[in-house]
């Protein structure tokens, strides 16, 4: 490849590229959930998924960090675009996201608790900066347009501020790994961060309702948009049910306090969780209709994350409520998440491999 070529390709290099990182992580956490209870492979499996996610990341960090360096205009115009724009959100996203699958990889004891707790609460602590930052500037772009067209609201406009929900979910796991669960900075601001991600996404929802039901449906290269809907459902459930465990383990909670917290977070997770399941079934149905004419490009690994968020949940309320028919459910869920996530690698490396993948 020439120089000239390199440079082209790192001035346009696309926004979200990161997703690959953000949904092999999303596929590690769901597989750490342990959706295999009689066997180990699901353990060794999410060993490989984390590692996959961290070289994801690795590889794609820098070349986001060259471009904002040489070819800041550029990065800029991406940022400023209605479509584009929320697609830097998987920077911080995939940050915090692989920062949980360690955190998680600690907890089982797969590595040092120690090294493995200060390193997802650095990365989770970038990442939560990060997205703060690209999702005011992202935002302030939308609101300080005269005009756009409708079509570029989608819910991709969720990436750059839901990923905030999973903070408790990563906070809680350091600060167990560092003997340091207690009533301090963290544990407050991962409540308000969760606040932030959710009532954002309640508001967002409408909005992006709203274009779907008074527009045309979006075109088949944007049917992973109507996945992302999963997403926020499914990561705000796992972080309440994370902050309840916090404020149980916080306050010593026992007897009847602990039932009450337990109650509240099977009910919030489970009223969630029918929704992403209803949620499912109509995105689901509206695939199918385009499924001819999507194709394999970045956008498509917006199917990955969403899914997996919502496996998880599902493992984690088939755990809570030890229904054996939702284990059931949620297992099978997470073998469909690994045979999605193997579709879209494979797409993946032969578009690589033709060069159309960098094609805007």
């Amino acid at each position: 490849m020439s120089k000239e070529s390199t440079i082209s390709r790192i001035s346009q290099f696309h926004p979200g590229w990161t997703a690959t990182s953000l949904g092999t992580a999303g596929v590690a956490i769901a597989t750490l959930f342990n959706p295999i209870s009689v066997s180990k492979i699901d353990n060794q499996l999410g060993i490989l998924f984390t590692a996959i996610a961290t070289l994801l990341l690795a590889a794609i960090l820098p070349v986001n960090i060259v471009r904002f360096v040489r070819h800041r205009d550029e990065m800029a115009k991406d940022l400023a675009n209605p479509g584009l724009g929320a697609m830097f959100g998987t920077i911080p996203a995939a940050l915090i996201v692989t920062s949980l699958a360690i955190a998680q990889l600690g907890v089982d004891e797969v590595l040092p608790a120690k090294a493995a707790g200060w390193i997802a609460f650095t990365m989770a602590a970038l990442g939560v900066a990060l997205a703060l930052t690209l999702g005011v500037l992202f935002f302030t772009r939308i609101v300080q347009k005269t005009e756009f067209p409708v079509a570029a609201i989608s819910g991709a406009w969720f990436i750059p501020i839901v990923v905030l929900v999973l903070t408790p979910s990563v906070f809680i796991r350091t600060e167990r790994l560092l003997d340091q669960v207690s009533l301090n900075l963290t544990y407050i601001a991962s409540m308000a961060l969760w606040g932030a991600g959710f009532v954002l996404f309640i508001f967002l929802g409408s909005v992006v309702a709203w274009r779907l039901i008074t527009t045309p449906a979006p075109p088949a290269h944007m049917a992973a948009s109507w996945f992302i809907w999963l997403a926020p459902a499914s990561a705000g459930a796992l972080g309440y049910i994370a902050i309840l465990r916090w404020s149980s383990q916080i306050y010593s909670a026992t007897g009847s306090l602990e039932q009450i917290l337990d109650l509240f977070a099977v009910i919030f997770a489970v009223t969630l969780w029918g929704f992403a399941t209803w949620w499912l079934g109509f995105a689901g149905w509206q695939i199918l209709l385009v499924r001819r004419e999507m194709g394999i490009h970045i956008g498509s690994w917006g199917f990955s994350f969403p899914f997996a968020a919502y496996t998880a949940l599902s493992l984690e309320i088939g755990r809570m409520t030890e229904n054996q028919a939702l284990s059931v459910f949620a297992t099978i869920s997470w073998i469909a998440l690994i045979g999605l996530w193997l579709r879209l690698s494979y797409g993946t490396l032969k578009e690589i491999r033709s060069g159309a993948i960098y094609q805007r």
